[in-house]
């Protein structure tokens, strides 16, 4: 293998359970054993599309990320090796980690027309911050009328999804 050729290494099926938003620990929620709370940020996503993804509200895991692309010339069980392998940006820097619809009923001004309104739950976990491409994107969906935030919790996604305000150490922001 020579320097146009690349080779990458990843479990699959922890990288698909990873994509999901589900723990790789025996594909169960970890939680807190005397609070019932999430142990990581993947725990808490989990639990939030678990509570929130039915009904009215269809949730869903979102990703910024880098990739390899290339010609596959050799591929096992956990490795890939590309040939002439390049770089691709995927998804849109600061995008919130779960994004979704949720419907609404608008008032009689419109004529009780039920409407999608955009989700973005960027979940942080512990002492994580979100970072300014994150707060600039939440930012964002406010202002065009959809509804975000920061999420600790399963609770704090529930008053984000219901149009509540969510006040952080970061901002407060009008969802």
């Amino acid at each position: 293998m020579g320097v146009d050729a690349i080779t990458i290494r990843r479990t699959i099926r922890a990288f698909h359970m990873y994509l999901a938003g589900i723990s790789v620990h025996d594909g169960l929620l970890r939680t807190d054993a005397r609070h019932g709370l999430p142990v990581s940020e993947s725990d808490l996503y989990a639990e939030i599309l678990r509570k929130h993804s039915h009904g009215p509200t269809r949730l869903f895991r979102q990703q910024s990320c880098m990739a390899w692309a290339g010609k596959v010339v050799n591929r096992t069980r956990d490795t890939i090796t590309l040939l002439n392998p390049h770089a691709i940006k995927l998804g849109t820097p600061g995008i919130a980690d779960l994004g979704g619809l949720t419907s609404v009923i608008v008032t009689e001004a419109m004529v009780g027309q039920i409407l999608g309104v955009y989700l973005a739950l960027e979940c942080k976990f512990g002492r994580g911050r979100a970072t300014t491409e994150q707060k600039d994107f939440i930012a964002m969906v406010n202002r065009l009328g959809g509804r975000a935030g920061v999420v600790r919790s399963s609770e704090d996604a529930g008053r984000i999804i219901i149009g509540g305000y969510i006040s952080s150490p970061l901002t407060v922001l009008k969802c």
